[in-house]
């Protein structure tokens, strides 16, 4: 029992020793700044965003996601409100193409 005790200590300071020396690796510094990658929800094509909705007559509830717009012939799906850019009568809409 004590051979075997004395081989697990040899066995896990070789595996921290090679750890140790394999661990401290330095990143390279990053030369691009902007992604290539374009999340399709980005794509101003595909979505289409300022379609003021008076708050008196329309509730937040009304929108669901299920509401669509048509837009040159294109369906465009209620995505959210930006209460950023609403104001105190009206709701600012985005929309998204499916």
């Amino acid at each position: 029992m004590v051979k075997m005790g004395k081989k697990l200590v040899i066995f896990s300071s070789i595996i921290a020793a090679f750890m140790t020396v394999a661990a401290p690796v330095s990143a390279s510094s990053i030369s691009q700044t902007e992604s290539e990658i374009t999340p399709q929800y980005c794509n101003p094509c595909k979505v289409k965003a300022g379609y003021m909705y008076p708050k008196s007559q329309y509730s937040r509830d009304y929108f669901t996601p299920l509401h669509y717009i048509t837009v040159d012939g294109v369906e465009y799906f209620f995505w959210y409100i930006d209460d950023d850019k609403s104001t105190a009568t009206h709701w600012y809409t985005v929309w998204k193409e499916e």
